[in-house]
């Protein structure tokens, strides 16, 4: 978040895209059965990428990042930004 904000204010001709997977079922490191089919991610991610969404959430990670108030997420990007 805070370099798409720098960039956006500081070098607005170049787009930085965010994109906030959660766990996804892979064979990396062994078999995980946890976590979100990893095709119907993937799918969902370019999907959106398409649409041109700099910032890209899945299912879990889409409702936890809800939860997070606009006023907390501008005081946060003001801290990494500025202090």
């Amino acid at each position: 978040m805070s370099l798409r904000y720098q960039l956006a204010n500081e070098i607005p001709n170049i787009q930085a895209y965010e994109i906030i997977p959660p766990a996804v079922q892979t064979n990396l490191g062994g078999s995980h059965a946890f976590g979100e089919p990893l095709d119907d991610c993937c799918q969902a991610t370019f999907e959106r990428l398409k649409k041109a969404e700099q910032e890209i959430v899945y299912k879990r990670s889409d409702a936890e990042g809800k939860n997070l108030k606009k006023t907390k997420l501008s005081n946060l990007i003001n801290t990494l930004n500025f202090g």
